[in-house]
């Protein structure tokens, strides 16, 4: 993972239009453009077709041809396959392309059967299922390019005054009734239509006493956190205190339930809006003030009216980064000539240019200020690893600044990270072991986790803690120079293993072997002897031999007990606690726990006499031959070592020592 770079001061916008952008011909006379947003494509038509169709994707795709002028077209649209191309003249038929190698081959035409009907619109639910939207009704077909015709799936007689359609969720929503604010949802699955239960939007009394409607451009329907929700913008104030516009959000959580109306996002101004979605975040731009409020339904609300939470913007009069055209063309942002799509499509047909709006957390701390707040909004966000590590870092550079304690601060922040940490380790193990997918592949299942990023253990390691060692190095200007107090350092990472095991969560060895580091570097061996005694670490190989580790620079002498106590309680590591001991020509220990804990049988004679010759100590080489005879007596009934355990020189040098080659005589 990359550490966030620090950007140049004047790039802190926390919006902007990508770098990369679809260029097209602009709009004029003879030049019609269409966007289709459940394909991503811009179609720029010239004199109807007739000089060229030309169409741009966002995966760099462009196609180019020409149709036959046959009237203006109102509407374009391609196939998911882009097999078939299908575009609307009229208000009573369709016309379908097929397609072969990017150019059109054949056409044939749709007409309505009923001729009082009109076509409000058209659009694909699968590769070969098209929906038409009539003001009398919905029409379902699969379209059967062999034979040229449209084989009807299923059709529903309603009243249709406008419809929206979100191509994820597959839902189209029809409006009707006496102020367009009756909705009838359709969800379509390949082969098959289902109708759900309709719902009312709710309507003030002061906006039907003004006759005022519903209309489609004040809907918005998209994917949020994973459910799909439906975005009313409603220009009347909700509360008598209030004032301008809100949003009204209505969710679905269930396929056969009636959404519920969930949240309020209150704007306080008033005029013209659009709204876009980017990173789950409501972005909704505001032309008079040319400035955007952005909204995260998912933070905490200011309080509650109707059963709905009532939002305000979690950043308010948010100004998109300036842009210049070419680098050359100083770009009026906020213009008047904006489309916007969803979820982060801005369209400028008079500049013949397509951006996606992005969002740039590079300096999102600046924006906000409360550091829990700020954590929970960056949990939420996708590539924001860099930027939560980057805002631990700050807290300490700040505290240390203005002489306080950042414990307190990265206590709550380990809370919430260690939280989300818990929740995707979770998670991992339900994928691990389920049989089956978790959801099924229906949109109204859902995970019950929004974390969209993690940080684990390696991260906090590497792009935290190792910070305190070489503070100041490429951090940029908001943290200071010099390396933190050792005692905080320790502080810091204890209080975050702290954290970790009120979660249960294994703590990894690097962070115990880093925390151990520092105690050593600093010399608190008392310290690091008291956490170790009321085992604040837990266990670990790795651990046991950091701390045996010890004895070779003579750092602390009672390493050794503390190790072995360790790698006792393990349980699992009998063999490097006969290994240590020899290390530390402990030969006769060693051979009293294997008797008590392993089989002295099958251990290799000649490897402890080998040991025992190497201390030089009489005593301890002729009992360690004692023992190692009693054994082969119980073994082979003799006290002889056998010739294939090479123990020659052994038995000739305890000869010279004691004048025979057995040792059952007193010491």
């Amino acid at each position: 993972m990359e550490v966030a770079k620090t950007p140049d001061p004047d790039d802190r916008f926390l919006l902007e239009l990508s770098s990369k952008r679809i260029d097209f011909q602009p709009v004029s006379k003879d030049v019609s453009v269409f966007y289709d947003e459940s394909n991503k494509q811009v179609f720029i038509v010239i004199n109807r077709g007739a000089e060229g169709i030309i169409v741009k994707g966002s995966d760099d795709l462009t196609l180019k041809f020409s149709l036959q002028d046959r009237g203006n077209i109102l509407s374009i649209k391609f196939s998911p396959t882009f097999e078939i191309l299908s575009l609307q003249r009229s208000q009573s038929h369709i016309e379908f392309v097929i397609f072969k190698n990017g150019q059109p081959i054949e056409i044939f035409t749709h007409t309505l059967k009923n001729k009082n009907s009109r076509i409000l619109g058209f659009l694909w639910t699968n590769i070969n299922e098209i929906v038409l939207v009539l003001d009398s009704g919905i029409e379902f077909y699969q379209v059967l390019t062999d034979k040229k015709i449209l084989k009807s799936l299923k059709s529903f007689s309603l009243t249709v005054d406008w419809f929206v359609y979100q191509h994820v969720s597959c839902i189209l929503l029809v409006a009707n009734g006496t102020f367009g604010n009756v909705i009838h949802p359709f969800l379509f699955r390949p082969s098959n239509a289902y109708k759900l239960n309709k719902f009312e939007i709710d309507w003030t009394s002061q906006a039907k006493t003004a006759n005022l409607s519903l209309h489609e451009r004040d809907v918005t329907v998209t994917n949020l956190y994973g459910k799909p929700r439906l975005l009313i913008l409603r220009h009347q104030p909700i509360l008598k205190e209030q004032s301008g516009a809100h949003i009204l959000i209505y969710t679905w959580h269930k396929r056969d339930s009636i959404p519920q109306k969930t949240d309020i996002l209150m704007t306080n101004l008033s005029g013209r809006f659009a709204i876009n979605i980017v990173d789950d975040l409501i972005v909704v731009h505001h032309q008079t003030s040319k400035s955007s409020l952005i909204f995260d339904i998912n933070l905490s609300q200011s309080e509650v009216y109707g059963g709905a939470k009532c939002h305000l913007p979690i950043v308010s009069k948010c100004v998109i980064k300036p842009y210049k055209i070419n680098n050359l063309i100083d770009y009026e942002l906020y213009s008047s000539n904006w489309a916007i799509f969803q979820p982060n499509i801005i369209i400028d047909a008079k500049y013949g240019c397509l951006w996606f709006l992005q969002v740039n957390l590079q300096f999102i701390f600046e924006l906000i200020k409360n550091v829990p707040i700020l954590i929970d909004f960056l949990l939420l966000r996708k590539n924001s690893k860099a930027i939560i590590l980057k805002v631990c870092r700050n807290v300490v550079a700040m505290s240390r600044r203005h002489g306080q304690n950042p414990i307190g601060n990265l206590a709550l922040i380990f809370n919430k990270l260690n939280l989300a940490y818990k929740e995707s380790l979770v998670e991992a193990a339900k994928v691990d072991t389920a049989v089956g997918p978790l959801n099924g592949g229906d949109v109204f299942d859902y995970l019950k986790h929004k974390i969209a990023v993690t940080i684990d253990q390696r991260d906090m390691l590497t792009h935290f803690f190792e910070y305190f060692d070489n503070e100041g190095e490429g951090e940029g200007e908001e943290e200071e120079e010099g390396s933190i107090d050792p005692k905080l350092g320790i502080a810091i990472v204890f209080e975050y293993v702290h954290s970790l095991s009120a979660q249960r969560i294994t703590v990894q060895y690097f962070i115990y072997e880093f925390l151990l580091n520092h105690l050593i570097q600093a010399g608190s061996f008392y310290q690091m002897h008291q956490f170790l005694q009321y085992h604040v670490f837990s266990d670990s190989k790795h651990l046991a031999c950091l701390l045996l580790s010890l004895l070779q620079h003579g750092q602390y002498p009672y390493a050794l007990q503390l190790g072995l106590d360790m790698l006792k309680r393990l349980q699992t590591a009998d063999e490097e606690i006969v290994e240590v001991l020899l290390s530390q020509s402990q030969v006769v220990r060693a051979l009293q726990y294997i008797e008590r804990h392993l089989d002295i049988n099958s251990i290799s004679a000649r490897k402890f006499l080998e040991a025992a010759h190497a201390t030089q100590d009489v005593r301890t080489f002729h009992q360690v031959y004692k023992q190692l005879q009693l054994r082969n007596l119980k073994l082979r009934g003799s006290y002889e070592f056998a010739k294939g355990e090479n123990c020659e020189f052994y038995e000739r040098h305890f000869e010279d020592l004691f004048g025979t080659k057995m040792s059952f005589i007193s010491t």
